[in-house]
């Protein structure tokens, strides 16, 4: 069989890659070595519960938003239902070591209230710092749709200042600033080892609105499939990839799945 192109990895990074270039008119071959498409991302049953391993909940998903004109791209909207989260407090931070919790809400006039009121004689850091995530976020052609493609602009992600720098400039109450880092629990860096303009692209969406999809990461994949198939992408299941051949000029020639099949 003869493809434009071949992906390997059926996560939700080569299925979205997939259903694009399919989309485009382009043959795609998907290989996964699982049995299934979206392994990690479909969840797994334990002793009757579900757990959601792969899809929580997600940010910019609001009507208009930036992850709801993607899935509406890519087809997926038709296939399932967003749930909005608690706009008073999507997630609960907690301070054991003081006993201090709080409720972190979305909507970035909402945000700053509830930051204002429990943090008097902060709100000039408060303002600055929203003000900077979106400003940061409205930059981004990945997040705004309207922002012009400047080269090398990413570069600020690894060579701007660290979260921790950053807000280390705008004000010195040490649980603001840990309230303010603890979503780097989201991309999974420390505030010293991330910076601030990659920080604000994860949490920027979020900050606009949070929604889970009922049914979780499993809804999800299932609409990928069907997708998917209704676009003609080839997939390849339960075969790990067990060789990759380039022709002498470097082009991708072959590829070998552990059946034998070529």
């Amino acid at each position: 069989m003869i493809h434009d192109f071949s992906i390997i990895g059926a996560g939700v990074a080569g299925m979205t890659a997939a259903l694009t270039l399919a989309k485009s008119g382009r043959s795609v071959a998907l290989f996964e070595s699982s049995d299934k498409i979206g392994p990690l991302l479909r969840g797994f049953n334990r002793k009757g519960i579900f757990f959601d391993t792969g899809f929580h909940y997600a940010g910019g998903l609001g009507d208009g938003e930036i992850l709801d004109i993607f899935f509406k791209y890519l087809g997926l909207s038709g296939h399932i239902r967003k749930e909005p989260f608690d706009p008073n407090g999507f997630d609960l931070i907690r301070f054991p070591d003081i006993g201090f919790e709080f409720p972190f809400p979305y909507k970035y006039d909402r945000i700053q209230e509830r930051l204002s009121e429990t943090f008097p004689g902060n709100e000039q850091a408060i303002i600055r710092y929203l003000h900077s995530v979106g400003e940061s976020c409205l930059s981004r052609p990945y997040l705004n749709l309207s922002a012009s493609v400047v080269p090398l602009q990413e570069m600020r992600n690894v060579h701007g200042p660290s979260l921790n720098e950053f807000l280390d400039g705008l004000t010195q109450n040490v649980l603001l600033k840990r309230i303010l880092s603890a979503h780097c629990f989201l991309h999974g860096s420390t505030p010293s080892e991330t910076t601030f303009f990659n920080h604000s692209a994860v949490v920027g969406p979020y900050y606009s609105s949070v929604h889970g999809i009922e049914g979780g990461g499993r809804s999800l994949v299932n609409a990928f499939d069907v997708e998917m198939k209704k676009a003609g992408v080839d997939l390849f299941c339960g075969n790990p990839v067990s060789q990759i051949q380039f022709s002498t000029d470097l082009a991708l020639k072959e590829i070998h799945v552990s059946d034998g099949r070529i």
